[in-house]
């Protein structure tokens, strides 16, 4: 028991009495761009995620991207901290896949023609961004609202698959 701290991935096995809610998790997030998960702090909707959803996802050749946001790293655009998981995944699960070029948005990565991800047993995968604890925009984000209001229009940007206002108008 992790105490505290939420089951992660590698406690999965020791995850029980929630698969119910785990596999009903797993339909939904494959038949829908966006899935929402909330419920009361303390519930154990991280441990749900990491221990419960994510060795599901994986079976299905998916490449679970957790994110949980550092809403005061005001260095960066908060899409990069996404951009910067998948890297982090990609390294960690030894996934062949084309590096992300500096300055090259989370946008433009994924919609490359030629982009695919290729697990170390030779599995095409499919990246699938989990954004935990987003209640935290609302309250911590409070003093960060242009980043809160960029990073919605980003993720909305990539979740209904359209394209950036900023590359629209060039592109006319």
């Amino acid at each position: 028991w992790p105490g505290l701290d939420a089951f992660d991935e590698t406690a999965a096995p020791f995850f029980n009495g929630r698969r119910p809610e785990a596999a009903t998790l797993r339909r939904l997030v494959l038949h829908a761009p966006l899935t929402v998960l909330f419920g009361a702090s303390g519930l154990g909707k991280t441990s749900l995620i990491q221990a419960g959803l994510f060795p599901l996802l994986r079976g299905e050749r998916l490449l679970p991207v957790y994110v949980r946001l550092d809403l005061r790293d005001r260095t960066a655009p908060l899409i990069h901290q996404l951009a910067h998981a998948l890297a982090a995944q990609i390294l960690e699960h030894q996934v062949d896949a084309p590096p992300l070029r500096e300055g090259q948005t989370l946008w433009h990565y994924l919609h490359q023609s030629t982009l695919e991800f290729w697990s170390a047993e030779n599995h095409l995968l499919t990246p699938i961004f989990v954004l935990d604890q987003m209640e935290e925009m609302f309250t911590l984000g409070a003093d960060a609202t242009d980043a809160v209001r960029n990073l919605m229009v980003d993720v909305a940007d990539l979740v209904e698959n359209r394209i950036p206002c900023t590359l629209a108008g060039r592109l006319q």
